[in-house]
């Protein structure tokens, strides 16, 4: 991870799910957890001590994928997401959450897209805004 800093708003549960979750899932790429030593890395000290460091490296970038989570995360959704033991598993219950990809949600998103009409009392810019995340909700099913 570099040092630059994000600038990412806090989750409250209320906003748009999918475009939050874009500041950070970067930083939340699970790491596979490495398998116990083989008998020929047991053997080989240099091996054993690689994959060790790699092992704490993983569990490192995993806490403050954590952390990052929790500092951008408003009370009522950190409640959520407070028994989760892994970066990946807190992603995943906000994932289940905020982001509803059953069936009847894609159907409805499908016709919404289809039965759009621009509103005369918003600008172009507030539809096409309105246009896009409609677009992005129906690509994150």
């Amino acid at each position: 991870m570099s040092n630059t800093k994000l600038k990412i708003s806090q989750f409250d549960g209320s906003g748009d799910f999918s475009l939050w979750k874009m500041g950070l899932k970067d930083a939340l790429v699970e790491q596979t957890k490495s398998s116990s030593l083989t008998d020929e890395e047991e053997d080989d000290p240099a091996k054993k001590k690689k994959i060790l460091e790699e092992e704490k490296a993983r569990i490192d970038r995993d806490e403050k994928a954590m952390d990052m989570i929790f500092i951008n995360v408003g009370d009522k959704v950190l409640r959520n997401i407070e028994h989760s033991k892994t970066a990946a598993e807190a992603w995943a219950t906000l994932d289940k959450l905020y982001l509803v990809k059953t069936l009847p949600n894609r159907v409805y998103l499908q016709l919404k897209v289809y039965n759009y009409r621009m509103q005369d009392s918003k600008t172009l810019e507030e539809n096409i805004d309105e246009f896009l995340k409609m677009i992005s909700d129906l690509s994150n099913l």
